[in-house]
């Protein structure tokens, strides 16, 4: 049992390093104004991070990030974005204790959030809600593809993946 406690311990200090590597990443390609550019890669560079974790582990991770990278966007807004966060944060709860499918909806949210509702951004962020769609809609994909190929219900991979696994 001591053990266990160590590797996940050790997971946890790998996704809290994978998400202020991500968020420091974000805020450099920002400042360079290569928001949009990046904005795909950095989707990928986060999925490669997480995708290798066990089943539970990477969704508990998922929900971690997804706290750690969406939530906060919303809490410089004040007001109905102070609601946005903790919808987010209830979304990531729900998206490990019920259905990975509510994570999906937070990372599809985001953007349309982002895109609907009208914000004044300043420089480096204005470029925000065009990198968002980007980045976030790839998250939202692969984390549905997770989802329905059942990979975050078992403590491995799904039985597909596992057979193809080398």
């Amino acid at each position: 049992m001591g053990g266990r406690v160590w590797v996940t311990a050790g997971w946890a200090f790998y996704v809290v390093v994978v998400m202020v590597a991500m968020s420091y990443a974000i805020g450099a390609v920002a400042r360079a104004g290569l928001l949009v550019v990046a904005a795909a890669p950095l989707g990928v560079v986060l999925v490669l991070a997480l995708c290798r974790l066990p089943g539970r582990t990477e969704l508990a991770a998922w929900s971690a990030v997804t706290v750690g990278i969406l939530a906060p966007t919303y809490l410089a807004g004040g007001g109905v974005e102070y609601a946005a966060s903790g919808v987010v944060v209830a979304l990531a709860l729900l998206g490990v204790f019920r259905s990975p499918w509510f994570l999906v909806a937070a990372w599809v949210l985001h953007p349309v959030w982002d895109v609907v509702v009208p914000r004044h951004l300043e420089p480096p962020l204005t470029d925000l809600p065009t990198a968002c769609v980007l980045y976030d809609l790839l998250v939202a994909g692969y984390l549905a593809y997770r989802a329905r190929r059942g990979g975050f219900a078992k403590g491995a991979r799904s039985p597909e993946e596992a057979g193809t696994r080398g």
